[in-house]
Order: C-alpha cells, then structure tokens, then sequence
C-alpha cells in the first residue's frame, strides 16, 4: 500500500522539464555536500548503479526464464535493421 501512494505521489510530478530537473538535482547535491566529487568519482557511482540495474535485470531474467542472448541478439537484429547495416 505504502508503494503504491508513493507511485501515485510520483506521478504528478513527471511534468517536470529537462531544465527543471537539473537545476533541482545541482540543488539538491550541493546542500548534500556531494556535488564537489570530481568526474572519477562519479563514474565509480555510476559503474556501481549500473551493477545494481544488472543484478535486478538478471532477476527479472531468470524468473521469467529470459535468456539474456536472445535479448543481446534482438537488440542487435533490431539497430541493424532500422539502419540498415549489418557489421
């Protein structure tokens, strides 16, 4: 229930610009004190996300018996013929 109020608190807020969004984020990192960390620091934040998004995605994989080749396979059947290119 509770996921579900935060969802729908959300949602009202999806109208938000690009622009709007950047300012509330440099904002709300400088106030955290975070906004200092310099580019290498932010990428070793980010390979850490990413790791983090992987580790659902293989979840999510395996619970609905998704193997990741046949994305990586259609992912890369789909680029080439929507630009019609094969390497």
């Amino acid at each position: 229930m509770a996921d579900e109020l935060n969802i729908k608190n959300i949602k009202g807020s999806f109208n938000m610009e690009i622009n709007e969004y950047k300012s509330w984020v440099v904002s709300f990192y400088k106030k955290r004190n975070w906004y200092h960390y310099d580019s290498f620091i932010r990428i070793g934040f980010l390979a850490e996300e990413v790791g983090e998004v992987l580790g659902n995605l293989f979840i999510i994989a395996d619970k609905y018996d998704i193997e990741f080749n046949e994305i990586l396979n259609y992912h890369k059947l789909k680029l080439e013929e929507r630009f019609n290119e094969r390497l």
